[in-house]
């Protein structure tokens, strides 16, 4: 396997940090914005506990964790002497930067994408020598499927939402394309290189 093709792998634990990224990231950051869309006394926390920032600016904590949103809190943003600011800053730099349609519809996407590959990288694991290389192939073509359905439909999702109007990040949205593109690159390009060298007569290792 060449250099330049080694390079455009994505390593297992790099895929899994991308697409976290991509899903756990927009996910969390859209929930924020439903929940303080919301009208006041209907806001309710991911434990069912009643959230108003108006009746008191300190945010619940459990376990000495912040309440709102399972994320990485600023440190300038957690300052317990100033509440106030942590709550009129995080409205603001926690807003979601999709709808919640949106955000569901393509973190359903980078789902499937993650799964195929892994898929993939499970069959590539499990398969020793040539013997099984045709049975490899035919496993292969079914995350390959997979992966380049989602690469459709993730193609057809980002071209709506750039064509809708409605707002969305475009860093995050080309790092979720990005993301679905080179997961059906890589198991296409290794189907092609596997069937190549069992043509040959090469070992199928």
């Amino acid at each position: 396997m060449s250099e330049e093709r080694r390079s455009r792998k994505l390593s297992r634990s790099s895929r899994g940090v991308v697409a976290a990224l991509a899903c756990g990231l927009v996910t969390v950051l859209a929930m924020t914005t439903v929940a303080f869309n919301r009208p006041e006394k209907q806001r309710v926390d991911q434990h069912g506990l009643r959230d108003s920032v108006a009746d008191s600016a300190e945010p619940t904590a459990v376990n000495g964790r912040n309440q709102m949103a399972d994320v990485p809190v600023p440190d300038e943003l957690n300052e317990e002497s100033n509440p106030s600011r942590f709550v009129s800053q995080g409205l603001e730099q926690l807003s979601s930067p999709f709808t919640e349609e949106t955000v569901l519809a393509l973190n359903a996407i980078v789902a499937r994408s993650l799964a195929a590959i892994r898929k993939f990288d499970d069959i590539r694991r499990d398969s020793h020598g040539g013997e099984n290389a045709a049975e490899r192939l035919r496993q292969y073509a079914v995350a390959s499927k997979e992966a380049k359905q989602a690469r459709s439909d993730m193609e057809a999702a980002s071209s709506r939402v750039r064509e809708s109007g409605e707002k969305y990040n475009e860093e995050i949205l080309a790092a979720m394309v990005r993301f679905v593109v080179k997961v059906d690159d890589e198991i296409r390009e290794e189907i092609e290189s596997l069937a190549a060298r069992q043509s040959e007569g090469e070992p199928c290792l």
